[in-house]
């Protein structure tokens, strides 16, 4: 859970949790720490700038979403741009 906050953000989890009027429990509160969102462009690297895309990052924040009814639906997904060189005619 950690990890995830530390890239979607301390502040969307929080709105979450506030409109579904959730708490973290006490566990995993001490482990997630306040933080910013991190921009997805800033984890392109040597190592993996080949393989990344335009349409690979929009996808990506579509699906990486803290509300599962703000996040992509599997069929819409599987019909995103990203897919587009792959998909059967």
């Amino acid at each position: 859970m950690a990890r995830i906050v530390n890239v979607l953000g301390s502040d969307g989890l929080k709105d979450y949790l506030k409109k579904y009027k959730l708490t973290l429990p006490s566990p995993v509160a001490k482990v997630v720490k306040n933080c910013d969102t991190v921009p997805y462009e800033s984890l392109i690297n040597a190592r993996n700038q080949d393989r990344v895309t335009k349409e690979g990052i929009d996808l990506l924040r579509k699906m990486l979403v803290y509300d599962k009814n703000n996040r992509i639906t599997p069929r819409d997904a599987m019909k995103h741009e990203y897919f587009a060189p792959i998909r059967l005619m």
